[in-house]
């Protein structure tokens, strides 16, 4: 059982990223007006998706406090209510780590500039790094 859980952890990263992308290209492919390319309506949009990367803050404050509950003792590790709130946690993390994408997407076909498109999927993009399982995790668990 932990076994299927850890690789469903491994793949639960990976999964919402390619989402993210072909949803990222998809939506600039669509324009249905050009309202954001005037300049101050882009501009406050952009700024408007950059703080949706503070939508997050609370999960990461949650993801950070089950990764140190899952790798205070070792012993631990083997119990499987640990790895399934972890894998909770972290997909709601996941979640909230895309809305910055999610409003590229949508300014994508509002036509909103394409650097700020980009700067919103790198905002994602490096969230999505932050949600990662450390190696240290997984390296004690095999020790065990």
């Amino acid at each position: 059982m932990l076994a299927i859980l850890q690789r469903r952890l491994a793949w639960q990263w990976w999964r919402p990223l390619l989402v993210l992308l072909a949803l990222f290209f998809a939506a600039g492919q669509v324009k249905f007006s050009t309202v954001l390319q005037q300049e101050p309506w882009g501009l406050l949009f952009f700024v408007l998706s950059l703080l949706t990367i503070f939508a997050s803050r609370k999960c990461f404050h949650q993801f950070k406090q089950s990764l140190i509950s899952l790798g205070k003792e070792p012993q631990r590790l083997q119990e499987i209510g640990l790895w399934q709130d972890y894998f909770l946690v972290r997909q709601k993390a996941l979640w909230f780590a895309s809305l910055p994408t999610y409003c590229a997407a949508l300014g994508a076909t509002l036509g909103l500039e394409t650097i700020a498109k980009a700067l919103l999927l790198l905002c994602s993009l490096l969230l999505f790094w932050l949600y990662r399982t450390p190696r240290q995790v997984w390296y004690v668990h095999s020790a065990v």
